[in-house]
């Protein structure tokens, strides 16, 4: 039976217990039911794990050492994709951030856009950062990933990083001559060593003026940023990325 995952900032050493924050204490004993003595593996999100016993004192939760920490090599696990995902509605951010953990993407940034709902000045960009992170470390634990998925601050579609390799998501091209994904991918010479920046609209998709910022982009003529298509049908934002993020993981995992 695999062991209970629990996350802590630092990891429990032989005769050094380590003690886990409020919110990891909650959910380990309201949520997993664990109690003193269960076994648990303990990772740090930075790509060390070690197993351990988990020991209450009053209202503090202790994980004690057990066995050896365990290392797993990054590139077994996280591949070197920055997904830059318009920012979307609700549940569908959060089953976004899910997959992307599950499939190994390095780093995530939210990317206000023209159709963006979310009223980020009135929750405030570092509560909402808290909560995607929240919810990606919950899909950390889930799927055995050591390493967390970096959230970033949202950022506006102007302002992303530049002399990149982007592949651009572009619904506007499923009826055109544009490139669809794996062939552009089959055509560049990726490696696990070259980040690769993967840019999914939103619901509703590009705003003419948004096109016009990112066909704009100096990249956009030397071909660092392409203009792709997912095909000739019209995808759901969510389901654009999970597409979109399977073709590029399938082919980066034949470099691992």
């Amino acid at each position: 039976m695999a062991l209970r995952k629990l996350l802590a900032p630092l990891l429990p050493k032989p005769g050094t217990p380590a003690e886990l924050p409020l919110d990891e204490a909650k959910h380990a004993l309201q949520v997993l039911r664990l109690e003193s003595g269960d076994p648990v593996e303990v990772i740090d999100g930075h790509g060390n794990a070690v197993h351990a016993r988990l020991e209450r004192s009053g209202k503090r939760v202790f994980v004690e050492y057990i066995g050896p920490v365990i290392v797993v090599n990054p590139s077994a696990q996280v591949l070197p994709i920055t997904l830059e995902q318009a920012i979307l509605k609700g549940d569908a951010m959060s089953w976004v951030i899910e997959k992307a953990v599950e499939l190994g993407v390095q780093n995530f940034v939210p990317v206000v856009t023209a159709r963006t709902v979310v009223q980020i000045d009135k929750k405030g960009p570092e509560a909402l950062v808290a909560r995607w992170e929240k919810i990606a470390n919950q899909s950390l634990k889930q799927c055995g990933r050591l390493r967390k998925m970096k959230i970033c601050a949202p950022k506006l579609l102007q302002d992303l990083e530049s002399g990149v390799d982007r592949f651009w998501c572009d619904e506007s091209t499923q009826n055109e001559s544009a490139c669809f994904l794996w062939n552009e991918i089959d055509k560049i010479p990726l490696s696990l060593s070259q980040e690769i920046h993967l840019l999914i609209g939103p619901e509703g998709g590009w705003e003419p003026t948004e096109r016009q910022i990112l066909m704009s982009y100096p990249d956009f003529g030397n071909r660092r940023l392409r203009q792709i298509s997912l095909g000739p049908l019209v995808l759901r934002a969510e389901t654009a990325t999970l597409f979109s993020i399977s073709l590029l993981t399938g082919f980066l995992r034949k470099l691992a």
